[in-house]
């Protein structure tokens, strides 16, 4: 490292704490990206190991393992990866131990790991998408490139996180309203469940490549999230090239799902979308839903032509003259046959 070079370092580095001394050992380490990495996040190297957090909360290091291991932390129980403010992390674990029986708590711990996995690679991704090809190692580029990097990190320590808290408070009034209208019992829920699968994606990723079909698989993805939450629902997952989602009532279902469908129909990008609704008693279980009408949602959407919605009789009862009756069909995983509705033309 040049002596320009090492300036800018322990000159911005020194801001966030770091002493000259562990920038010179980090350089001549390879291990300068973690040190900017530590100071950015922590203000410091950790220091704290599972068992020290375990010590610290005066419970079994393998209750502490068994959390971390739930929210995604593949670490050693004496890996030194943590900070004392990780501590309140595991706090809220073991208070709830005492309200919440332990198998369910390691599944909502499951629950927050994926979720928060999923927003740290969606922050990660974002940053490398708006760099441009990492610079030569010494180089002015190679600097500037460190300077976004440790801006980068700040940004989402301070201001990302603190956005993430605010949203998920309202989601969970989001949340509580959805279940008061649409819960059944304590484990089950009166909803529509509605599926809108992408025509021949996988000819579309061999003919053009994953980043050329990547923006309007992105543009289908929020057109039906906003298509599901403006009806009082929510895009519950994505599956290959399908996209998921419940509502509390059979109209907004089926309006969701069309208006997701003539999306993808005008998206030059793509090559079509057909849909498949149906409504029952479903399980709600970590922010996913399961039961036959999500499997038989699914199937009525593989069933349908390009263009078309098909729903079951529950929906199609609930819909009236909307509903047109396109007889009996033979649907994988259902050994009667369903009487199959076609969701007529405007």
């Amino acid at each position: 490292m040049s002596g320009p070079e090492r300036e800018w370092f322990v000159e911005r580095l020194g801001a966030l704490g770091a002493t000259p001394e562990q920038v010179d050992i980090a350089a001549q380490s390879g291990t300068l990206n973690e040190l900017i990495r530590n100071y950015a996040l922590w203000g410091q190297e950790p220091d704290m190991s599972l068992a020290d957090i375990a010590r610290e909360l005066d419970v079994s290091v393998e209750k502490v393992r068994r959390v971390a291991r739930a929210a995604g932390f593949a670490y050693d129980v004496d890996e030194r990866v943590f900070v004392h403010d990780d501590v309140e992390m595991f706090t809220s674990f073991v208070l709830g131990s005492a309200l919440f029986e332990p198998e369910l708590l390691l599944r909502y711990s499951r629950m927050l790991g994926d979720a928060a996995s999923r927003v740290a690679d969606g922050s990660v991704s974002l940053f490398l998408r708006s760099m441009d090809e990492p610079a030569e190692s010494g180089s002015f580029g190679d600097v500037e490139h460190e300077a976004r990097a440790i801006t980068a990190t700040q940004v989402f320590r301070d201001s990302v996180t603190k956005t993430l808290e605010r949203m998920l408070l309202h989601h969970f009034v989001i949340a509580a309203e959805r279940f008061a209208a649409i819960r059944d019992s304590q484990h089950t829920v009166e909803a529509a469940v509605g599926f809108v699968d992408l025509t021949d994606s996988t000819g579309l990723n061999v003919d053009y490549g994953a980043r050329a079909v990547e923006p309007a698989l992105a543009a289908f993805e929020m057109t039906s999230a906003d298509a599901a939450s403006s009806r009082g629902g929510r895009l519950v997952k994505l599956i290959g090239d399908a996209a998921m989602f419940v509502t509390p009532d059979a109209d907004g279902a089926v309006a969701a799902t069309v208006e997701i469908v003539r999306a993808v129909g005008g998206d030059d990008r793509l090559r079509g979308a057909r849909g498949g609704v149906a409504y029952g008693e479903l399980l709600h279980r970590d922010g996913d839903y399961f039961g036959d009408p999500v499997n038989l949602a699914a199937r009525l959407a593989n069933a349908a032509p390009t263009g078309a919605v098909f729903v079951d009789g529950a929906i199609a009862k609930r819909i009236g003259d909307a509903g047109v009756s396109e007889g009996t069909r033979h649907l994988e995983g259902f050994t009667d046959p369903v009487e199959v509705f076609r969701v007529a033309d405007d």
